[in-house]
């Protein structure tokens, strides 16, 4: 079914049906209800040109970010991702067509149109409408988690083993009881982190605590607001009483989500523990320098996310030149550890 055809059975003009369609204003609501109803009556929503068989390109690749996670948005991981796919794409001369889709039905106008040869998918929220419509156009996610179902290929980040090197290195520094400071209670890829982390913890014969309670990750669309930032400070401030009150308190700890490691080094010391001498941190995903503040400067994991962001360009044009392969392709890309500090003589002494 065409946009055609959903106006000739609702009875509007084909105009309004592209307003419905991206989510824009002035529709009444009698038309909206019509345009909904034959649309939830078809088999699918009226496709994009992305797939069309002429064989003729535009050059044009659409990057949508697919999240009401608020702060992935502005995370430097998903900055950086980001980053990765605009260089990758200028190096190959194509244009990069940004936007932001989800969970409503609003596409970029070049992209509504069928005027892009691909799509990067950055983020895990994409309506089934979304879905359905974009379905015959190569995509690519580049995402932190593989979402059960998902058509297309991925490119992700290996949380299996930022997990293994948080846990090693905690290891090697002589560490003895290891804490996970669950920080957004409910993400997939911090999940996958924690367990690869206790695992490795256990197979070395150390003991393992994950701090719970942390901010509800289905729930993070307001989290740039002045009070719920306020919550997430008091829910992390409550996490390391916890862990300070333990009998055998953890002398390793990892903070999952780096943004928070001025926040923790802040709560370590004002409960008297002093990062790097009386406790180990290692921090993932944040750029080294925004942690130039911090002394000593803690581990970091680099989660190569620019590395994975080109990787999904060179993977989208793989599948744009291979539309008949029908395998789905998964990219994993390594992390690094980035030792800190403290490189030589464990802060323990040890």
């Amino acid at each position: 079914m065409n946009v055609e055809d959903v106006a000739r059975l609702a009875k509007v003009s084909k105009a309004t049906v592209s307003r419905v369609l991206n989510n824009r204003p002035g529709v009444s609501e009698e038309k909206y209800r019509r345009v909904k109803a034959v649309l939830a009556q078809s088999d699918s929503l009226p496709r994009t040109r992305a797939s069309r068989s002429s064989g003729s390109l535009t050059g044009n690749i659409g990057v949508l970010i697919v999240t009401e996670d608020a702060f992935a948005s502005f995370s430097a991981a998903f900055i950086a991702g980001l980053r990765g796919v605009r260089r990758a794409l200028a190096n190959q001369g194509l244009n990069m067509v940004l936007g932001q889709a989800g969970r409503g039905l609003f596409l970029p106008p070049l992209v509504a149109d069928g005027k892009v040869d691909g799509l990067i998918l950055a983020g895990h929220d994409l309506s089934p409408e979304l879905k359905c419509r974009l379905r015959r156009c190569p995509m690519v996610w580049l995402t932190s988690h593989r979402e059960e179902g998902a058509r297309g290929d991925v490119a992700l980040v290996g949380n299996d083993a930022v997990g293994r090197m948080a846990a090693e290195y905690l290891a090697e520094r002589g560490c003895g009881h290891l804490a996970f400071m669950d920080l957004f209670s409910g993400s997939p890829s911090l999940k996958a982190r924690h367990e690869m982390f206790a695992f490795v913890a256990h197979r070395n014969n150390l003991k393992c605590t994950e701090l719970k309670g942390g901010f509800d990750y289905g729930d993070t669309r307001g989290i740039g607001e002045v009070a719920a930032w306020q919550k997430m400070e008091e829910l992390v401030a409550s996490q390391i009483r916890e862990m300070v009150g333990m009998e055998n308190r953890p002398d390793g700890l990892v903070v999952p989500v780096g943004e928070f490691a001025g926040l923790v080094y802040r709560l370590l010391r004002g409960n008297g523990l002093e990062p790097g001498k009386d406790i180990e941190v290692v921090v993932c995903g944040v750029d080294i320098p925004v942690l130039s503040g911090l002394t000593p400067r803690p581990a970091v994991i680099d989660l190569n996310s620019e590395a994975t962001g080109r990787r999904a360009v060179e993977q989208l044009l793989w599948r744009i030149r291979n539309p008949s392969e029908s395998s789905g392709v998964t990219v994993l890309v390594e992390p690094r550890l980035v030792p800190g500090d403290a490189s030589g003589e464990s802060a323990h002494g040890r």
